[in-house]
């Protein structure tokens, strides 16, 4: 009887399987069979669609640099800022009166700004570093000691920021166009019943040089899944009963 993934798999099961039948081929050379070769190729891409939107798989390649970059831009954010603070109360008059007039542009364009959502945020660091560069905020801008150059920083952290955020923004497009897990794990299942399972029932008879051994170990991924899935629906039945009085 030919093996096949039982048809109660969940995204999780078929994915597991499909990616430890992906592992397990990649340690072998299969160029001698452009076949079976296109069909693991196909599987490969199809399975990384499943687990990319997969419950917890789901996470997009740039989440962790830009929370990093983030984090980073908050700092220097708020380093140009509190420099404009702190000689808001210097005992030089005109000092004083230029740091108040950095503020009244920090407070124009949210002076809380580092705490909103990524666009709006540097779209605001944008609108105010472009602010300080007019030529009549130039000599105010000059008087308060290294502001000028905390803002070449910021300018250059918000670009950065910017540009990991247009990348995480075309990933998650991406991902989103991608299939509902539930059709995407029935891509992966039906390669996996239709193609992988019948191709190796028959060429590991007929070439069991380059198939035996990789054919068995598929058909023990299987029979384990299947027996997981089968433990689970019994469980599941089990919690359905209701208790005889």
């Amino acid at each position: 009887m030919l093996k096949q993934l039982l048809a109660n798999a969940d995204s999780n099961d078929t994915g597991s399987v499909s990616t430890e039948i992906i592992d397990e081929a990649k340690k072998r050379d299969w160029e001698f069979d452009p076949y079976f070769k296109g069909v693991l190729d196909t599987t490969e891409t199809e399975s990384n669609n499943l687990l990319a939107i997969t419950g917890d798989v789901r996470k997009l390649t740039f989440t962790q640099s830009l929370k990093d970059m983030d984090k980073k831009f908050d700092r220097n954010f708020l380093y140009s800022k509190n420099l404009a603070v702190a000689f808001t109360y210097s005992p030089v008059e005109l000092t004083a009166k230029n740091a108040s007039i950095i503020m009244d542009k920090f407070d124009a364009h949210n002076n809380q700004l580092y705490r909103l959502g990524y666009g709006k945020q540097i779209y605001l660091t944008k609108s105010l570093v472009e602010d300080f560069k007019e030529e009549n905020l130039k000599a105010i801008v000059d008087s308060i000691p290294v502001f000028a150059e905390s803002l070449v920083e910021l300018e250059k952290i918000n670009n950065e920021l910017d540009a990991i955020y247009k990348l995480s923004k075309d990933e998650k497009s991406a991902i989103d166009d991608l299939l509902p897990a539930s059709k995407q794990k029935n891509v992966v299942m039906d390669l996996i019943n239709d193609e992988i399972l019948p191709y190796l029932n028959v060429m590991s008879k007929k070439d069991p040089e380059h198939f035996e051994e990789f054919a068995q170990l598929v058909f023990t991924y299987i029979d384990d899944a299947n027996t997981a899935i089968r433990s689970r629906m019994t469980k599941s039945e089990k919690e359905k009963e209701v208790p005889q009085e």
